[in-house]
């Protein structure tokens, strides 16, 4: 019988964990109550956030048109809380920074803000009179999450 793996744990580490089984599946029960313990002291040491993504201002005719107040969470590996469809491009600009910021990187090291947890990302879409979008302004909310 396998023992459940946390449904948390990212797909690299499951691969990492399978590896190690396969090289030597003698002791398996400690390998998996070893590599659990591992786990936890780095959830201990790297909290877990969620970020809620809110429209704060919308210059011009948005393409999917985001409204003031429009938002949706992220939290660990997905999009929560989506009362609409989510742009790609807005979505695109905010991937490289989202990630280290929902792992605990403070928003005023990142260049995105003047608070910790509190950050503002743009759409990349410049508005008229290069295109016939506009650009929206997203403010980026951190909160961490007690498990």
């Amino acid at each position: 019988m396998r023992t459940p793996i946390h449904t948390t744990t990212p797909q690299p580490v499951y691969t990492a964990l399978s590896v190690l089984i396969a090289l030597n599946p003698r002791r398996q029960h400690e390998k998996i109550s070893k590599f659990r313990e591992l786990l936890e002291r780095e959830r201990s040491m790297n909290p877990a956030y969620r970020v809620r993504v809110c429209v704060k201002e919308v210059k011009g005719n948005c393409a999917i048109n985001y409204k003031l107040g429009d938002c949706f969470t992220v939290e660990r590996f997905y999009v929560s809380d989506v009362g609409k469809s989510i742009c790609i491009h807005a979505l695109s600009s905010m991937l490289t920074l989202l990630s280290p910021f929902l792992k605990g990187a403070s928003a005023k090291v990142l260049g995105i803000g003047e608070q910790d947890d509190v950050g503002y990302i743009q759409c990349p879409d410049p508005g008229k009179p290069y295109t016939c979008g506009g650009t929206v302004i997203f403010e980026l909310r951190r909160e961490r999450i007690e498990e």
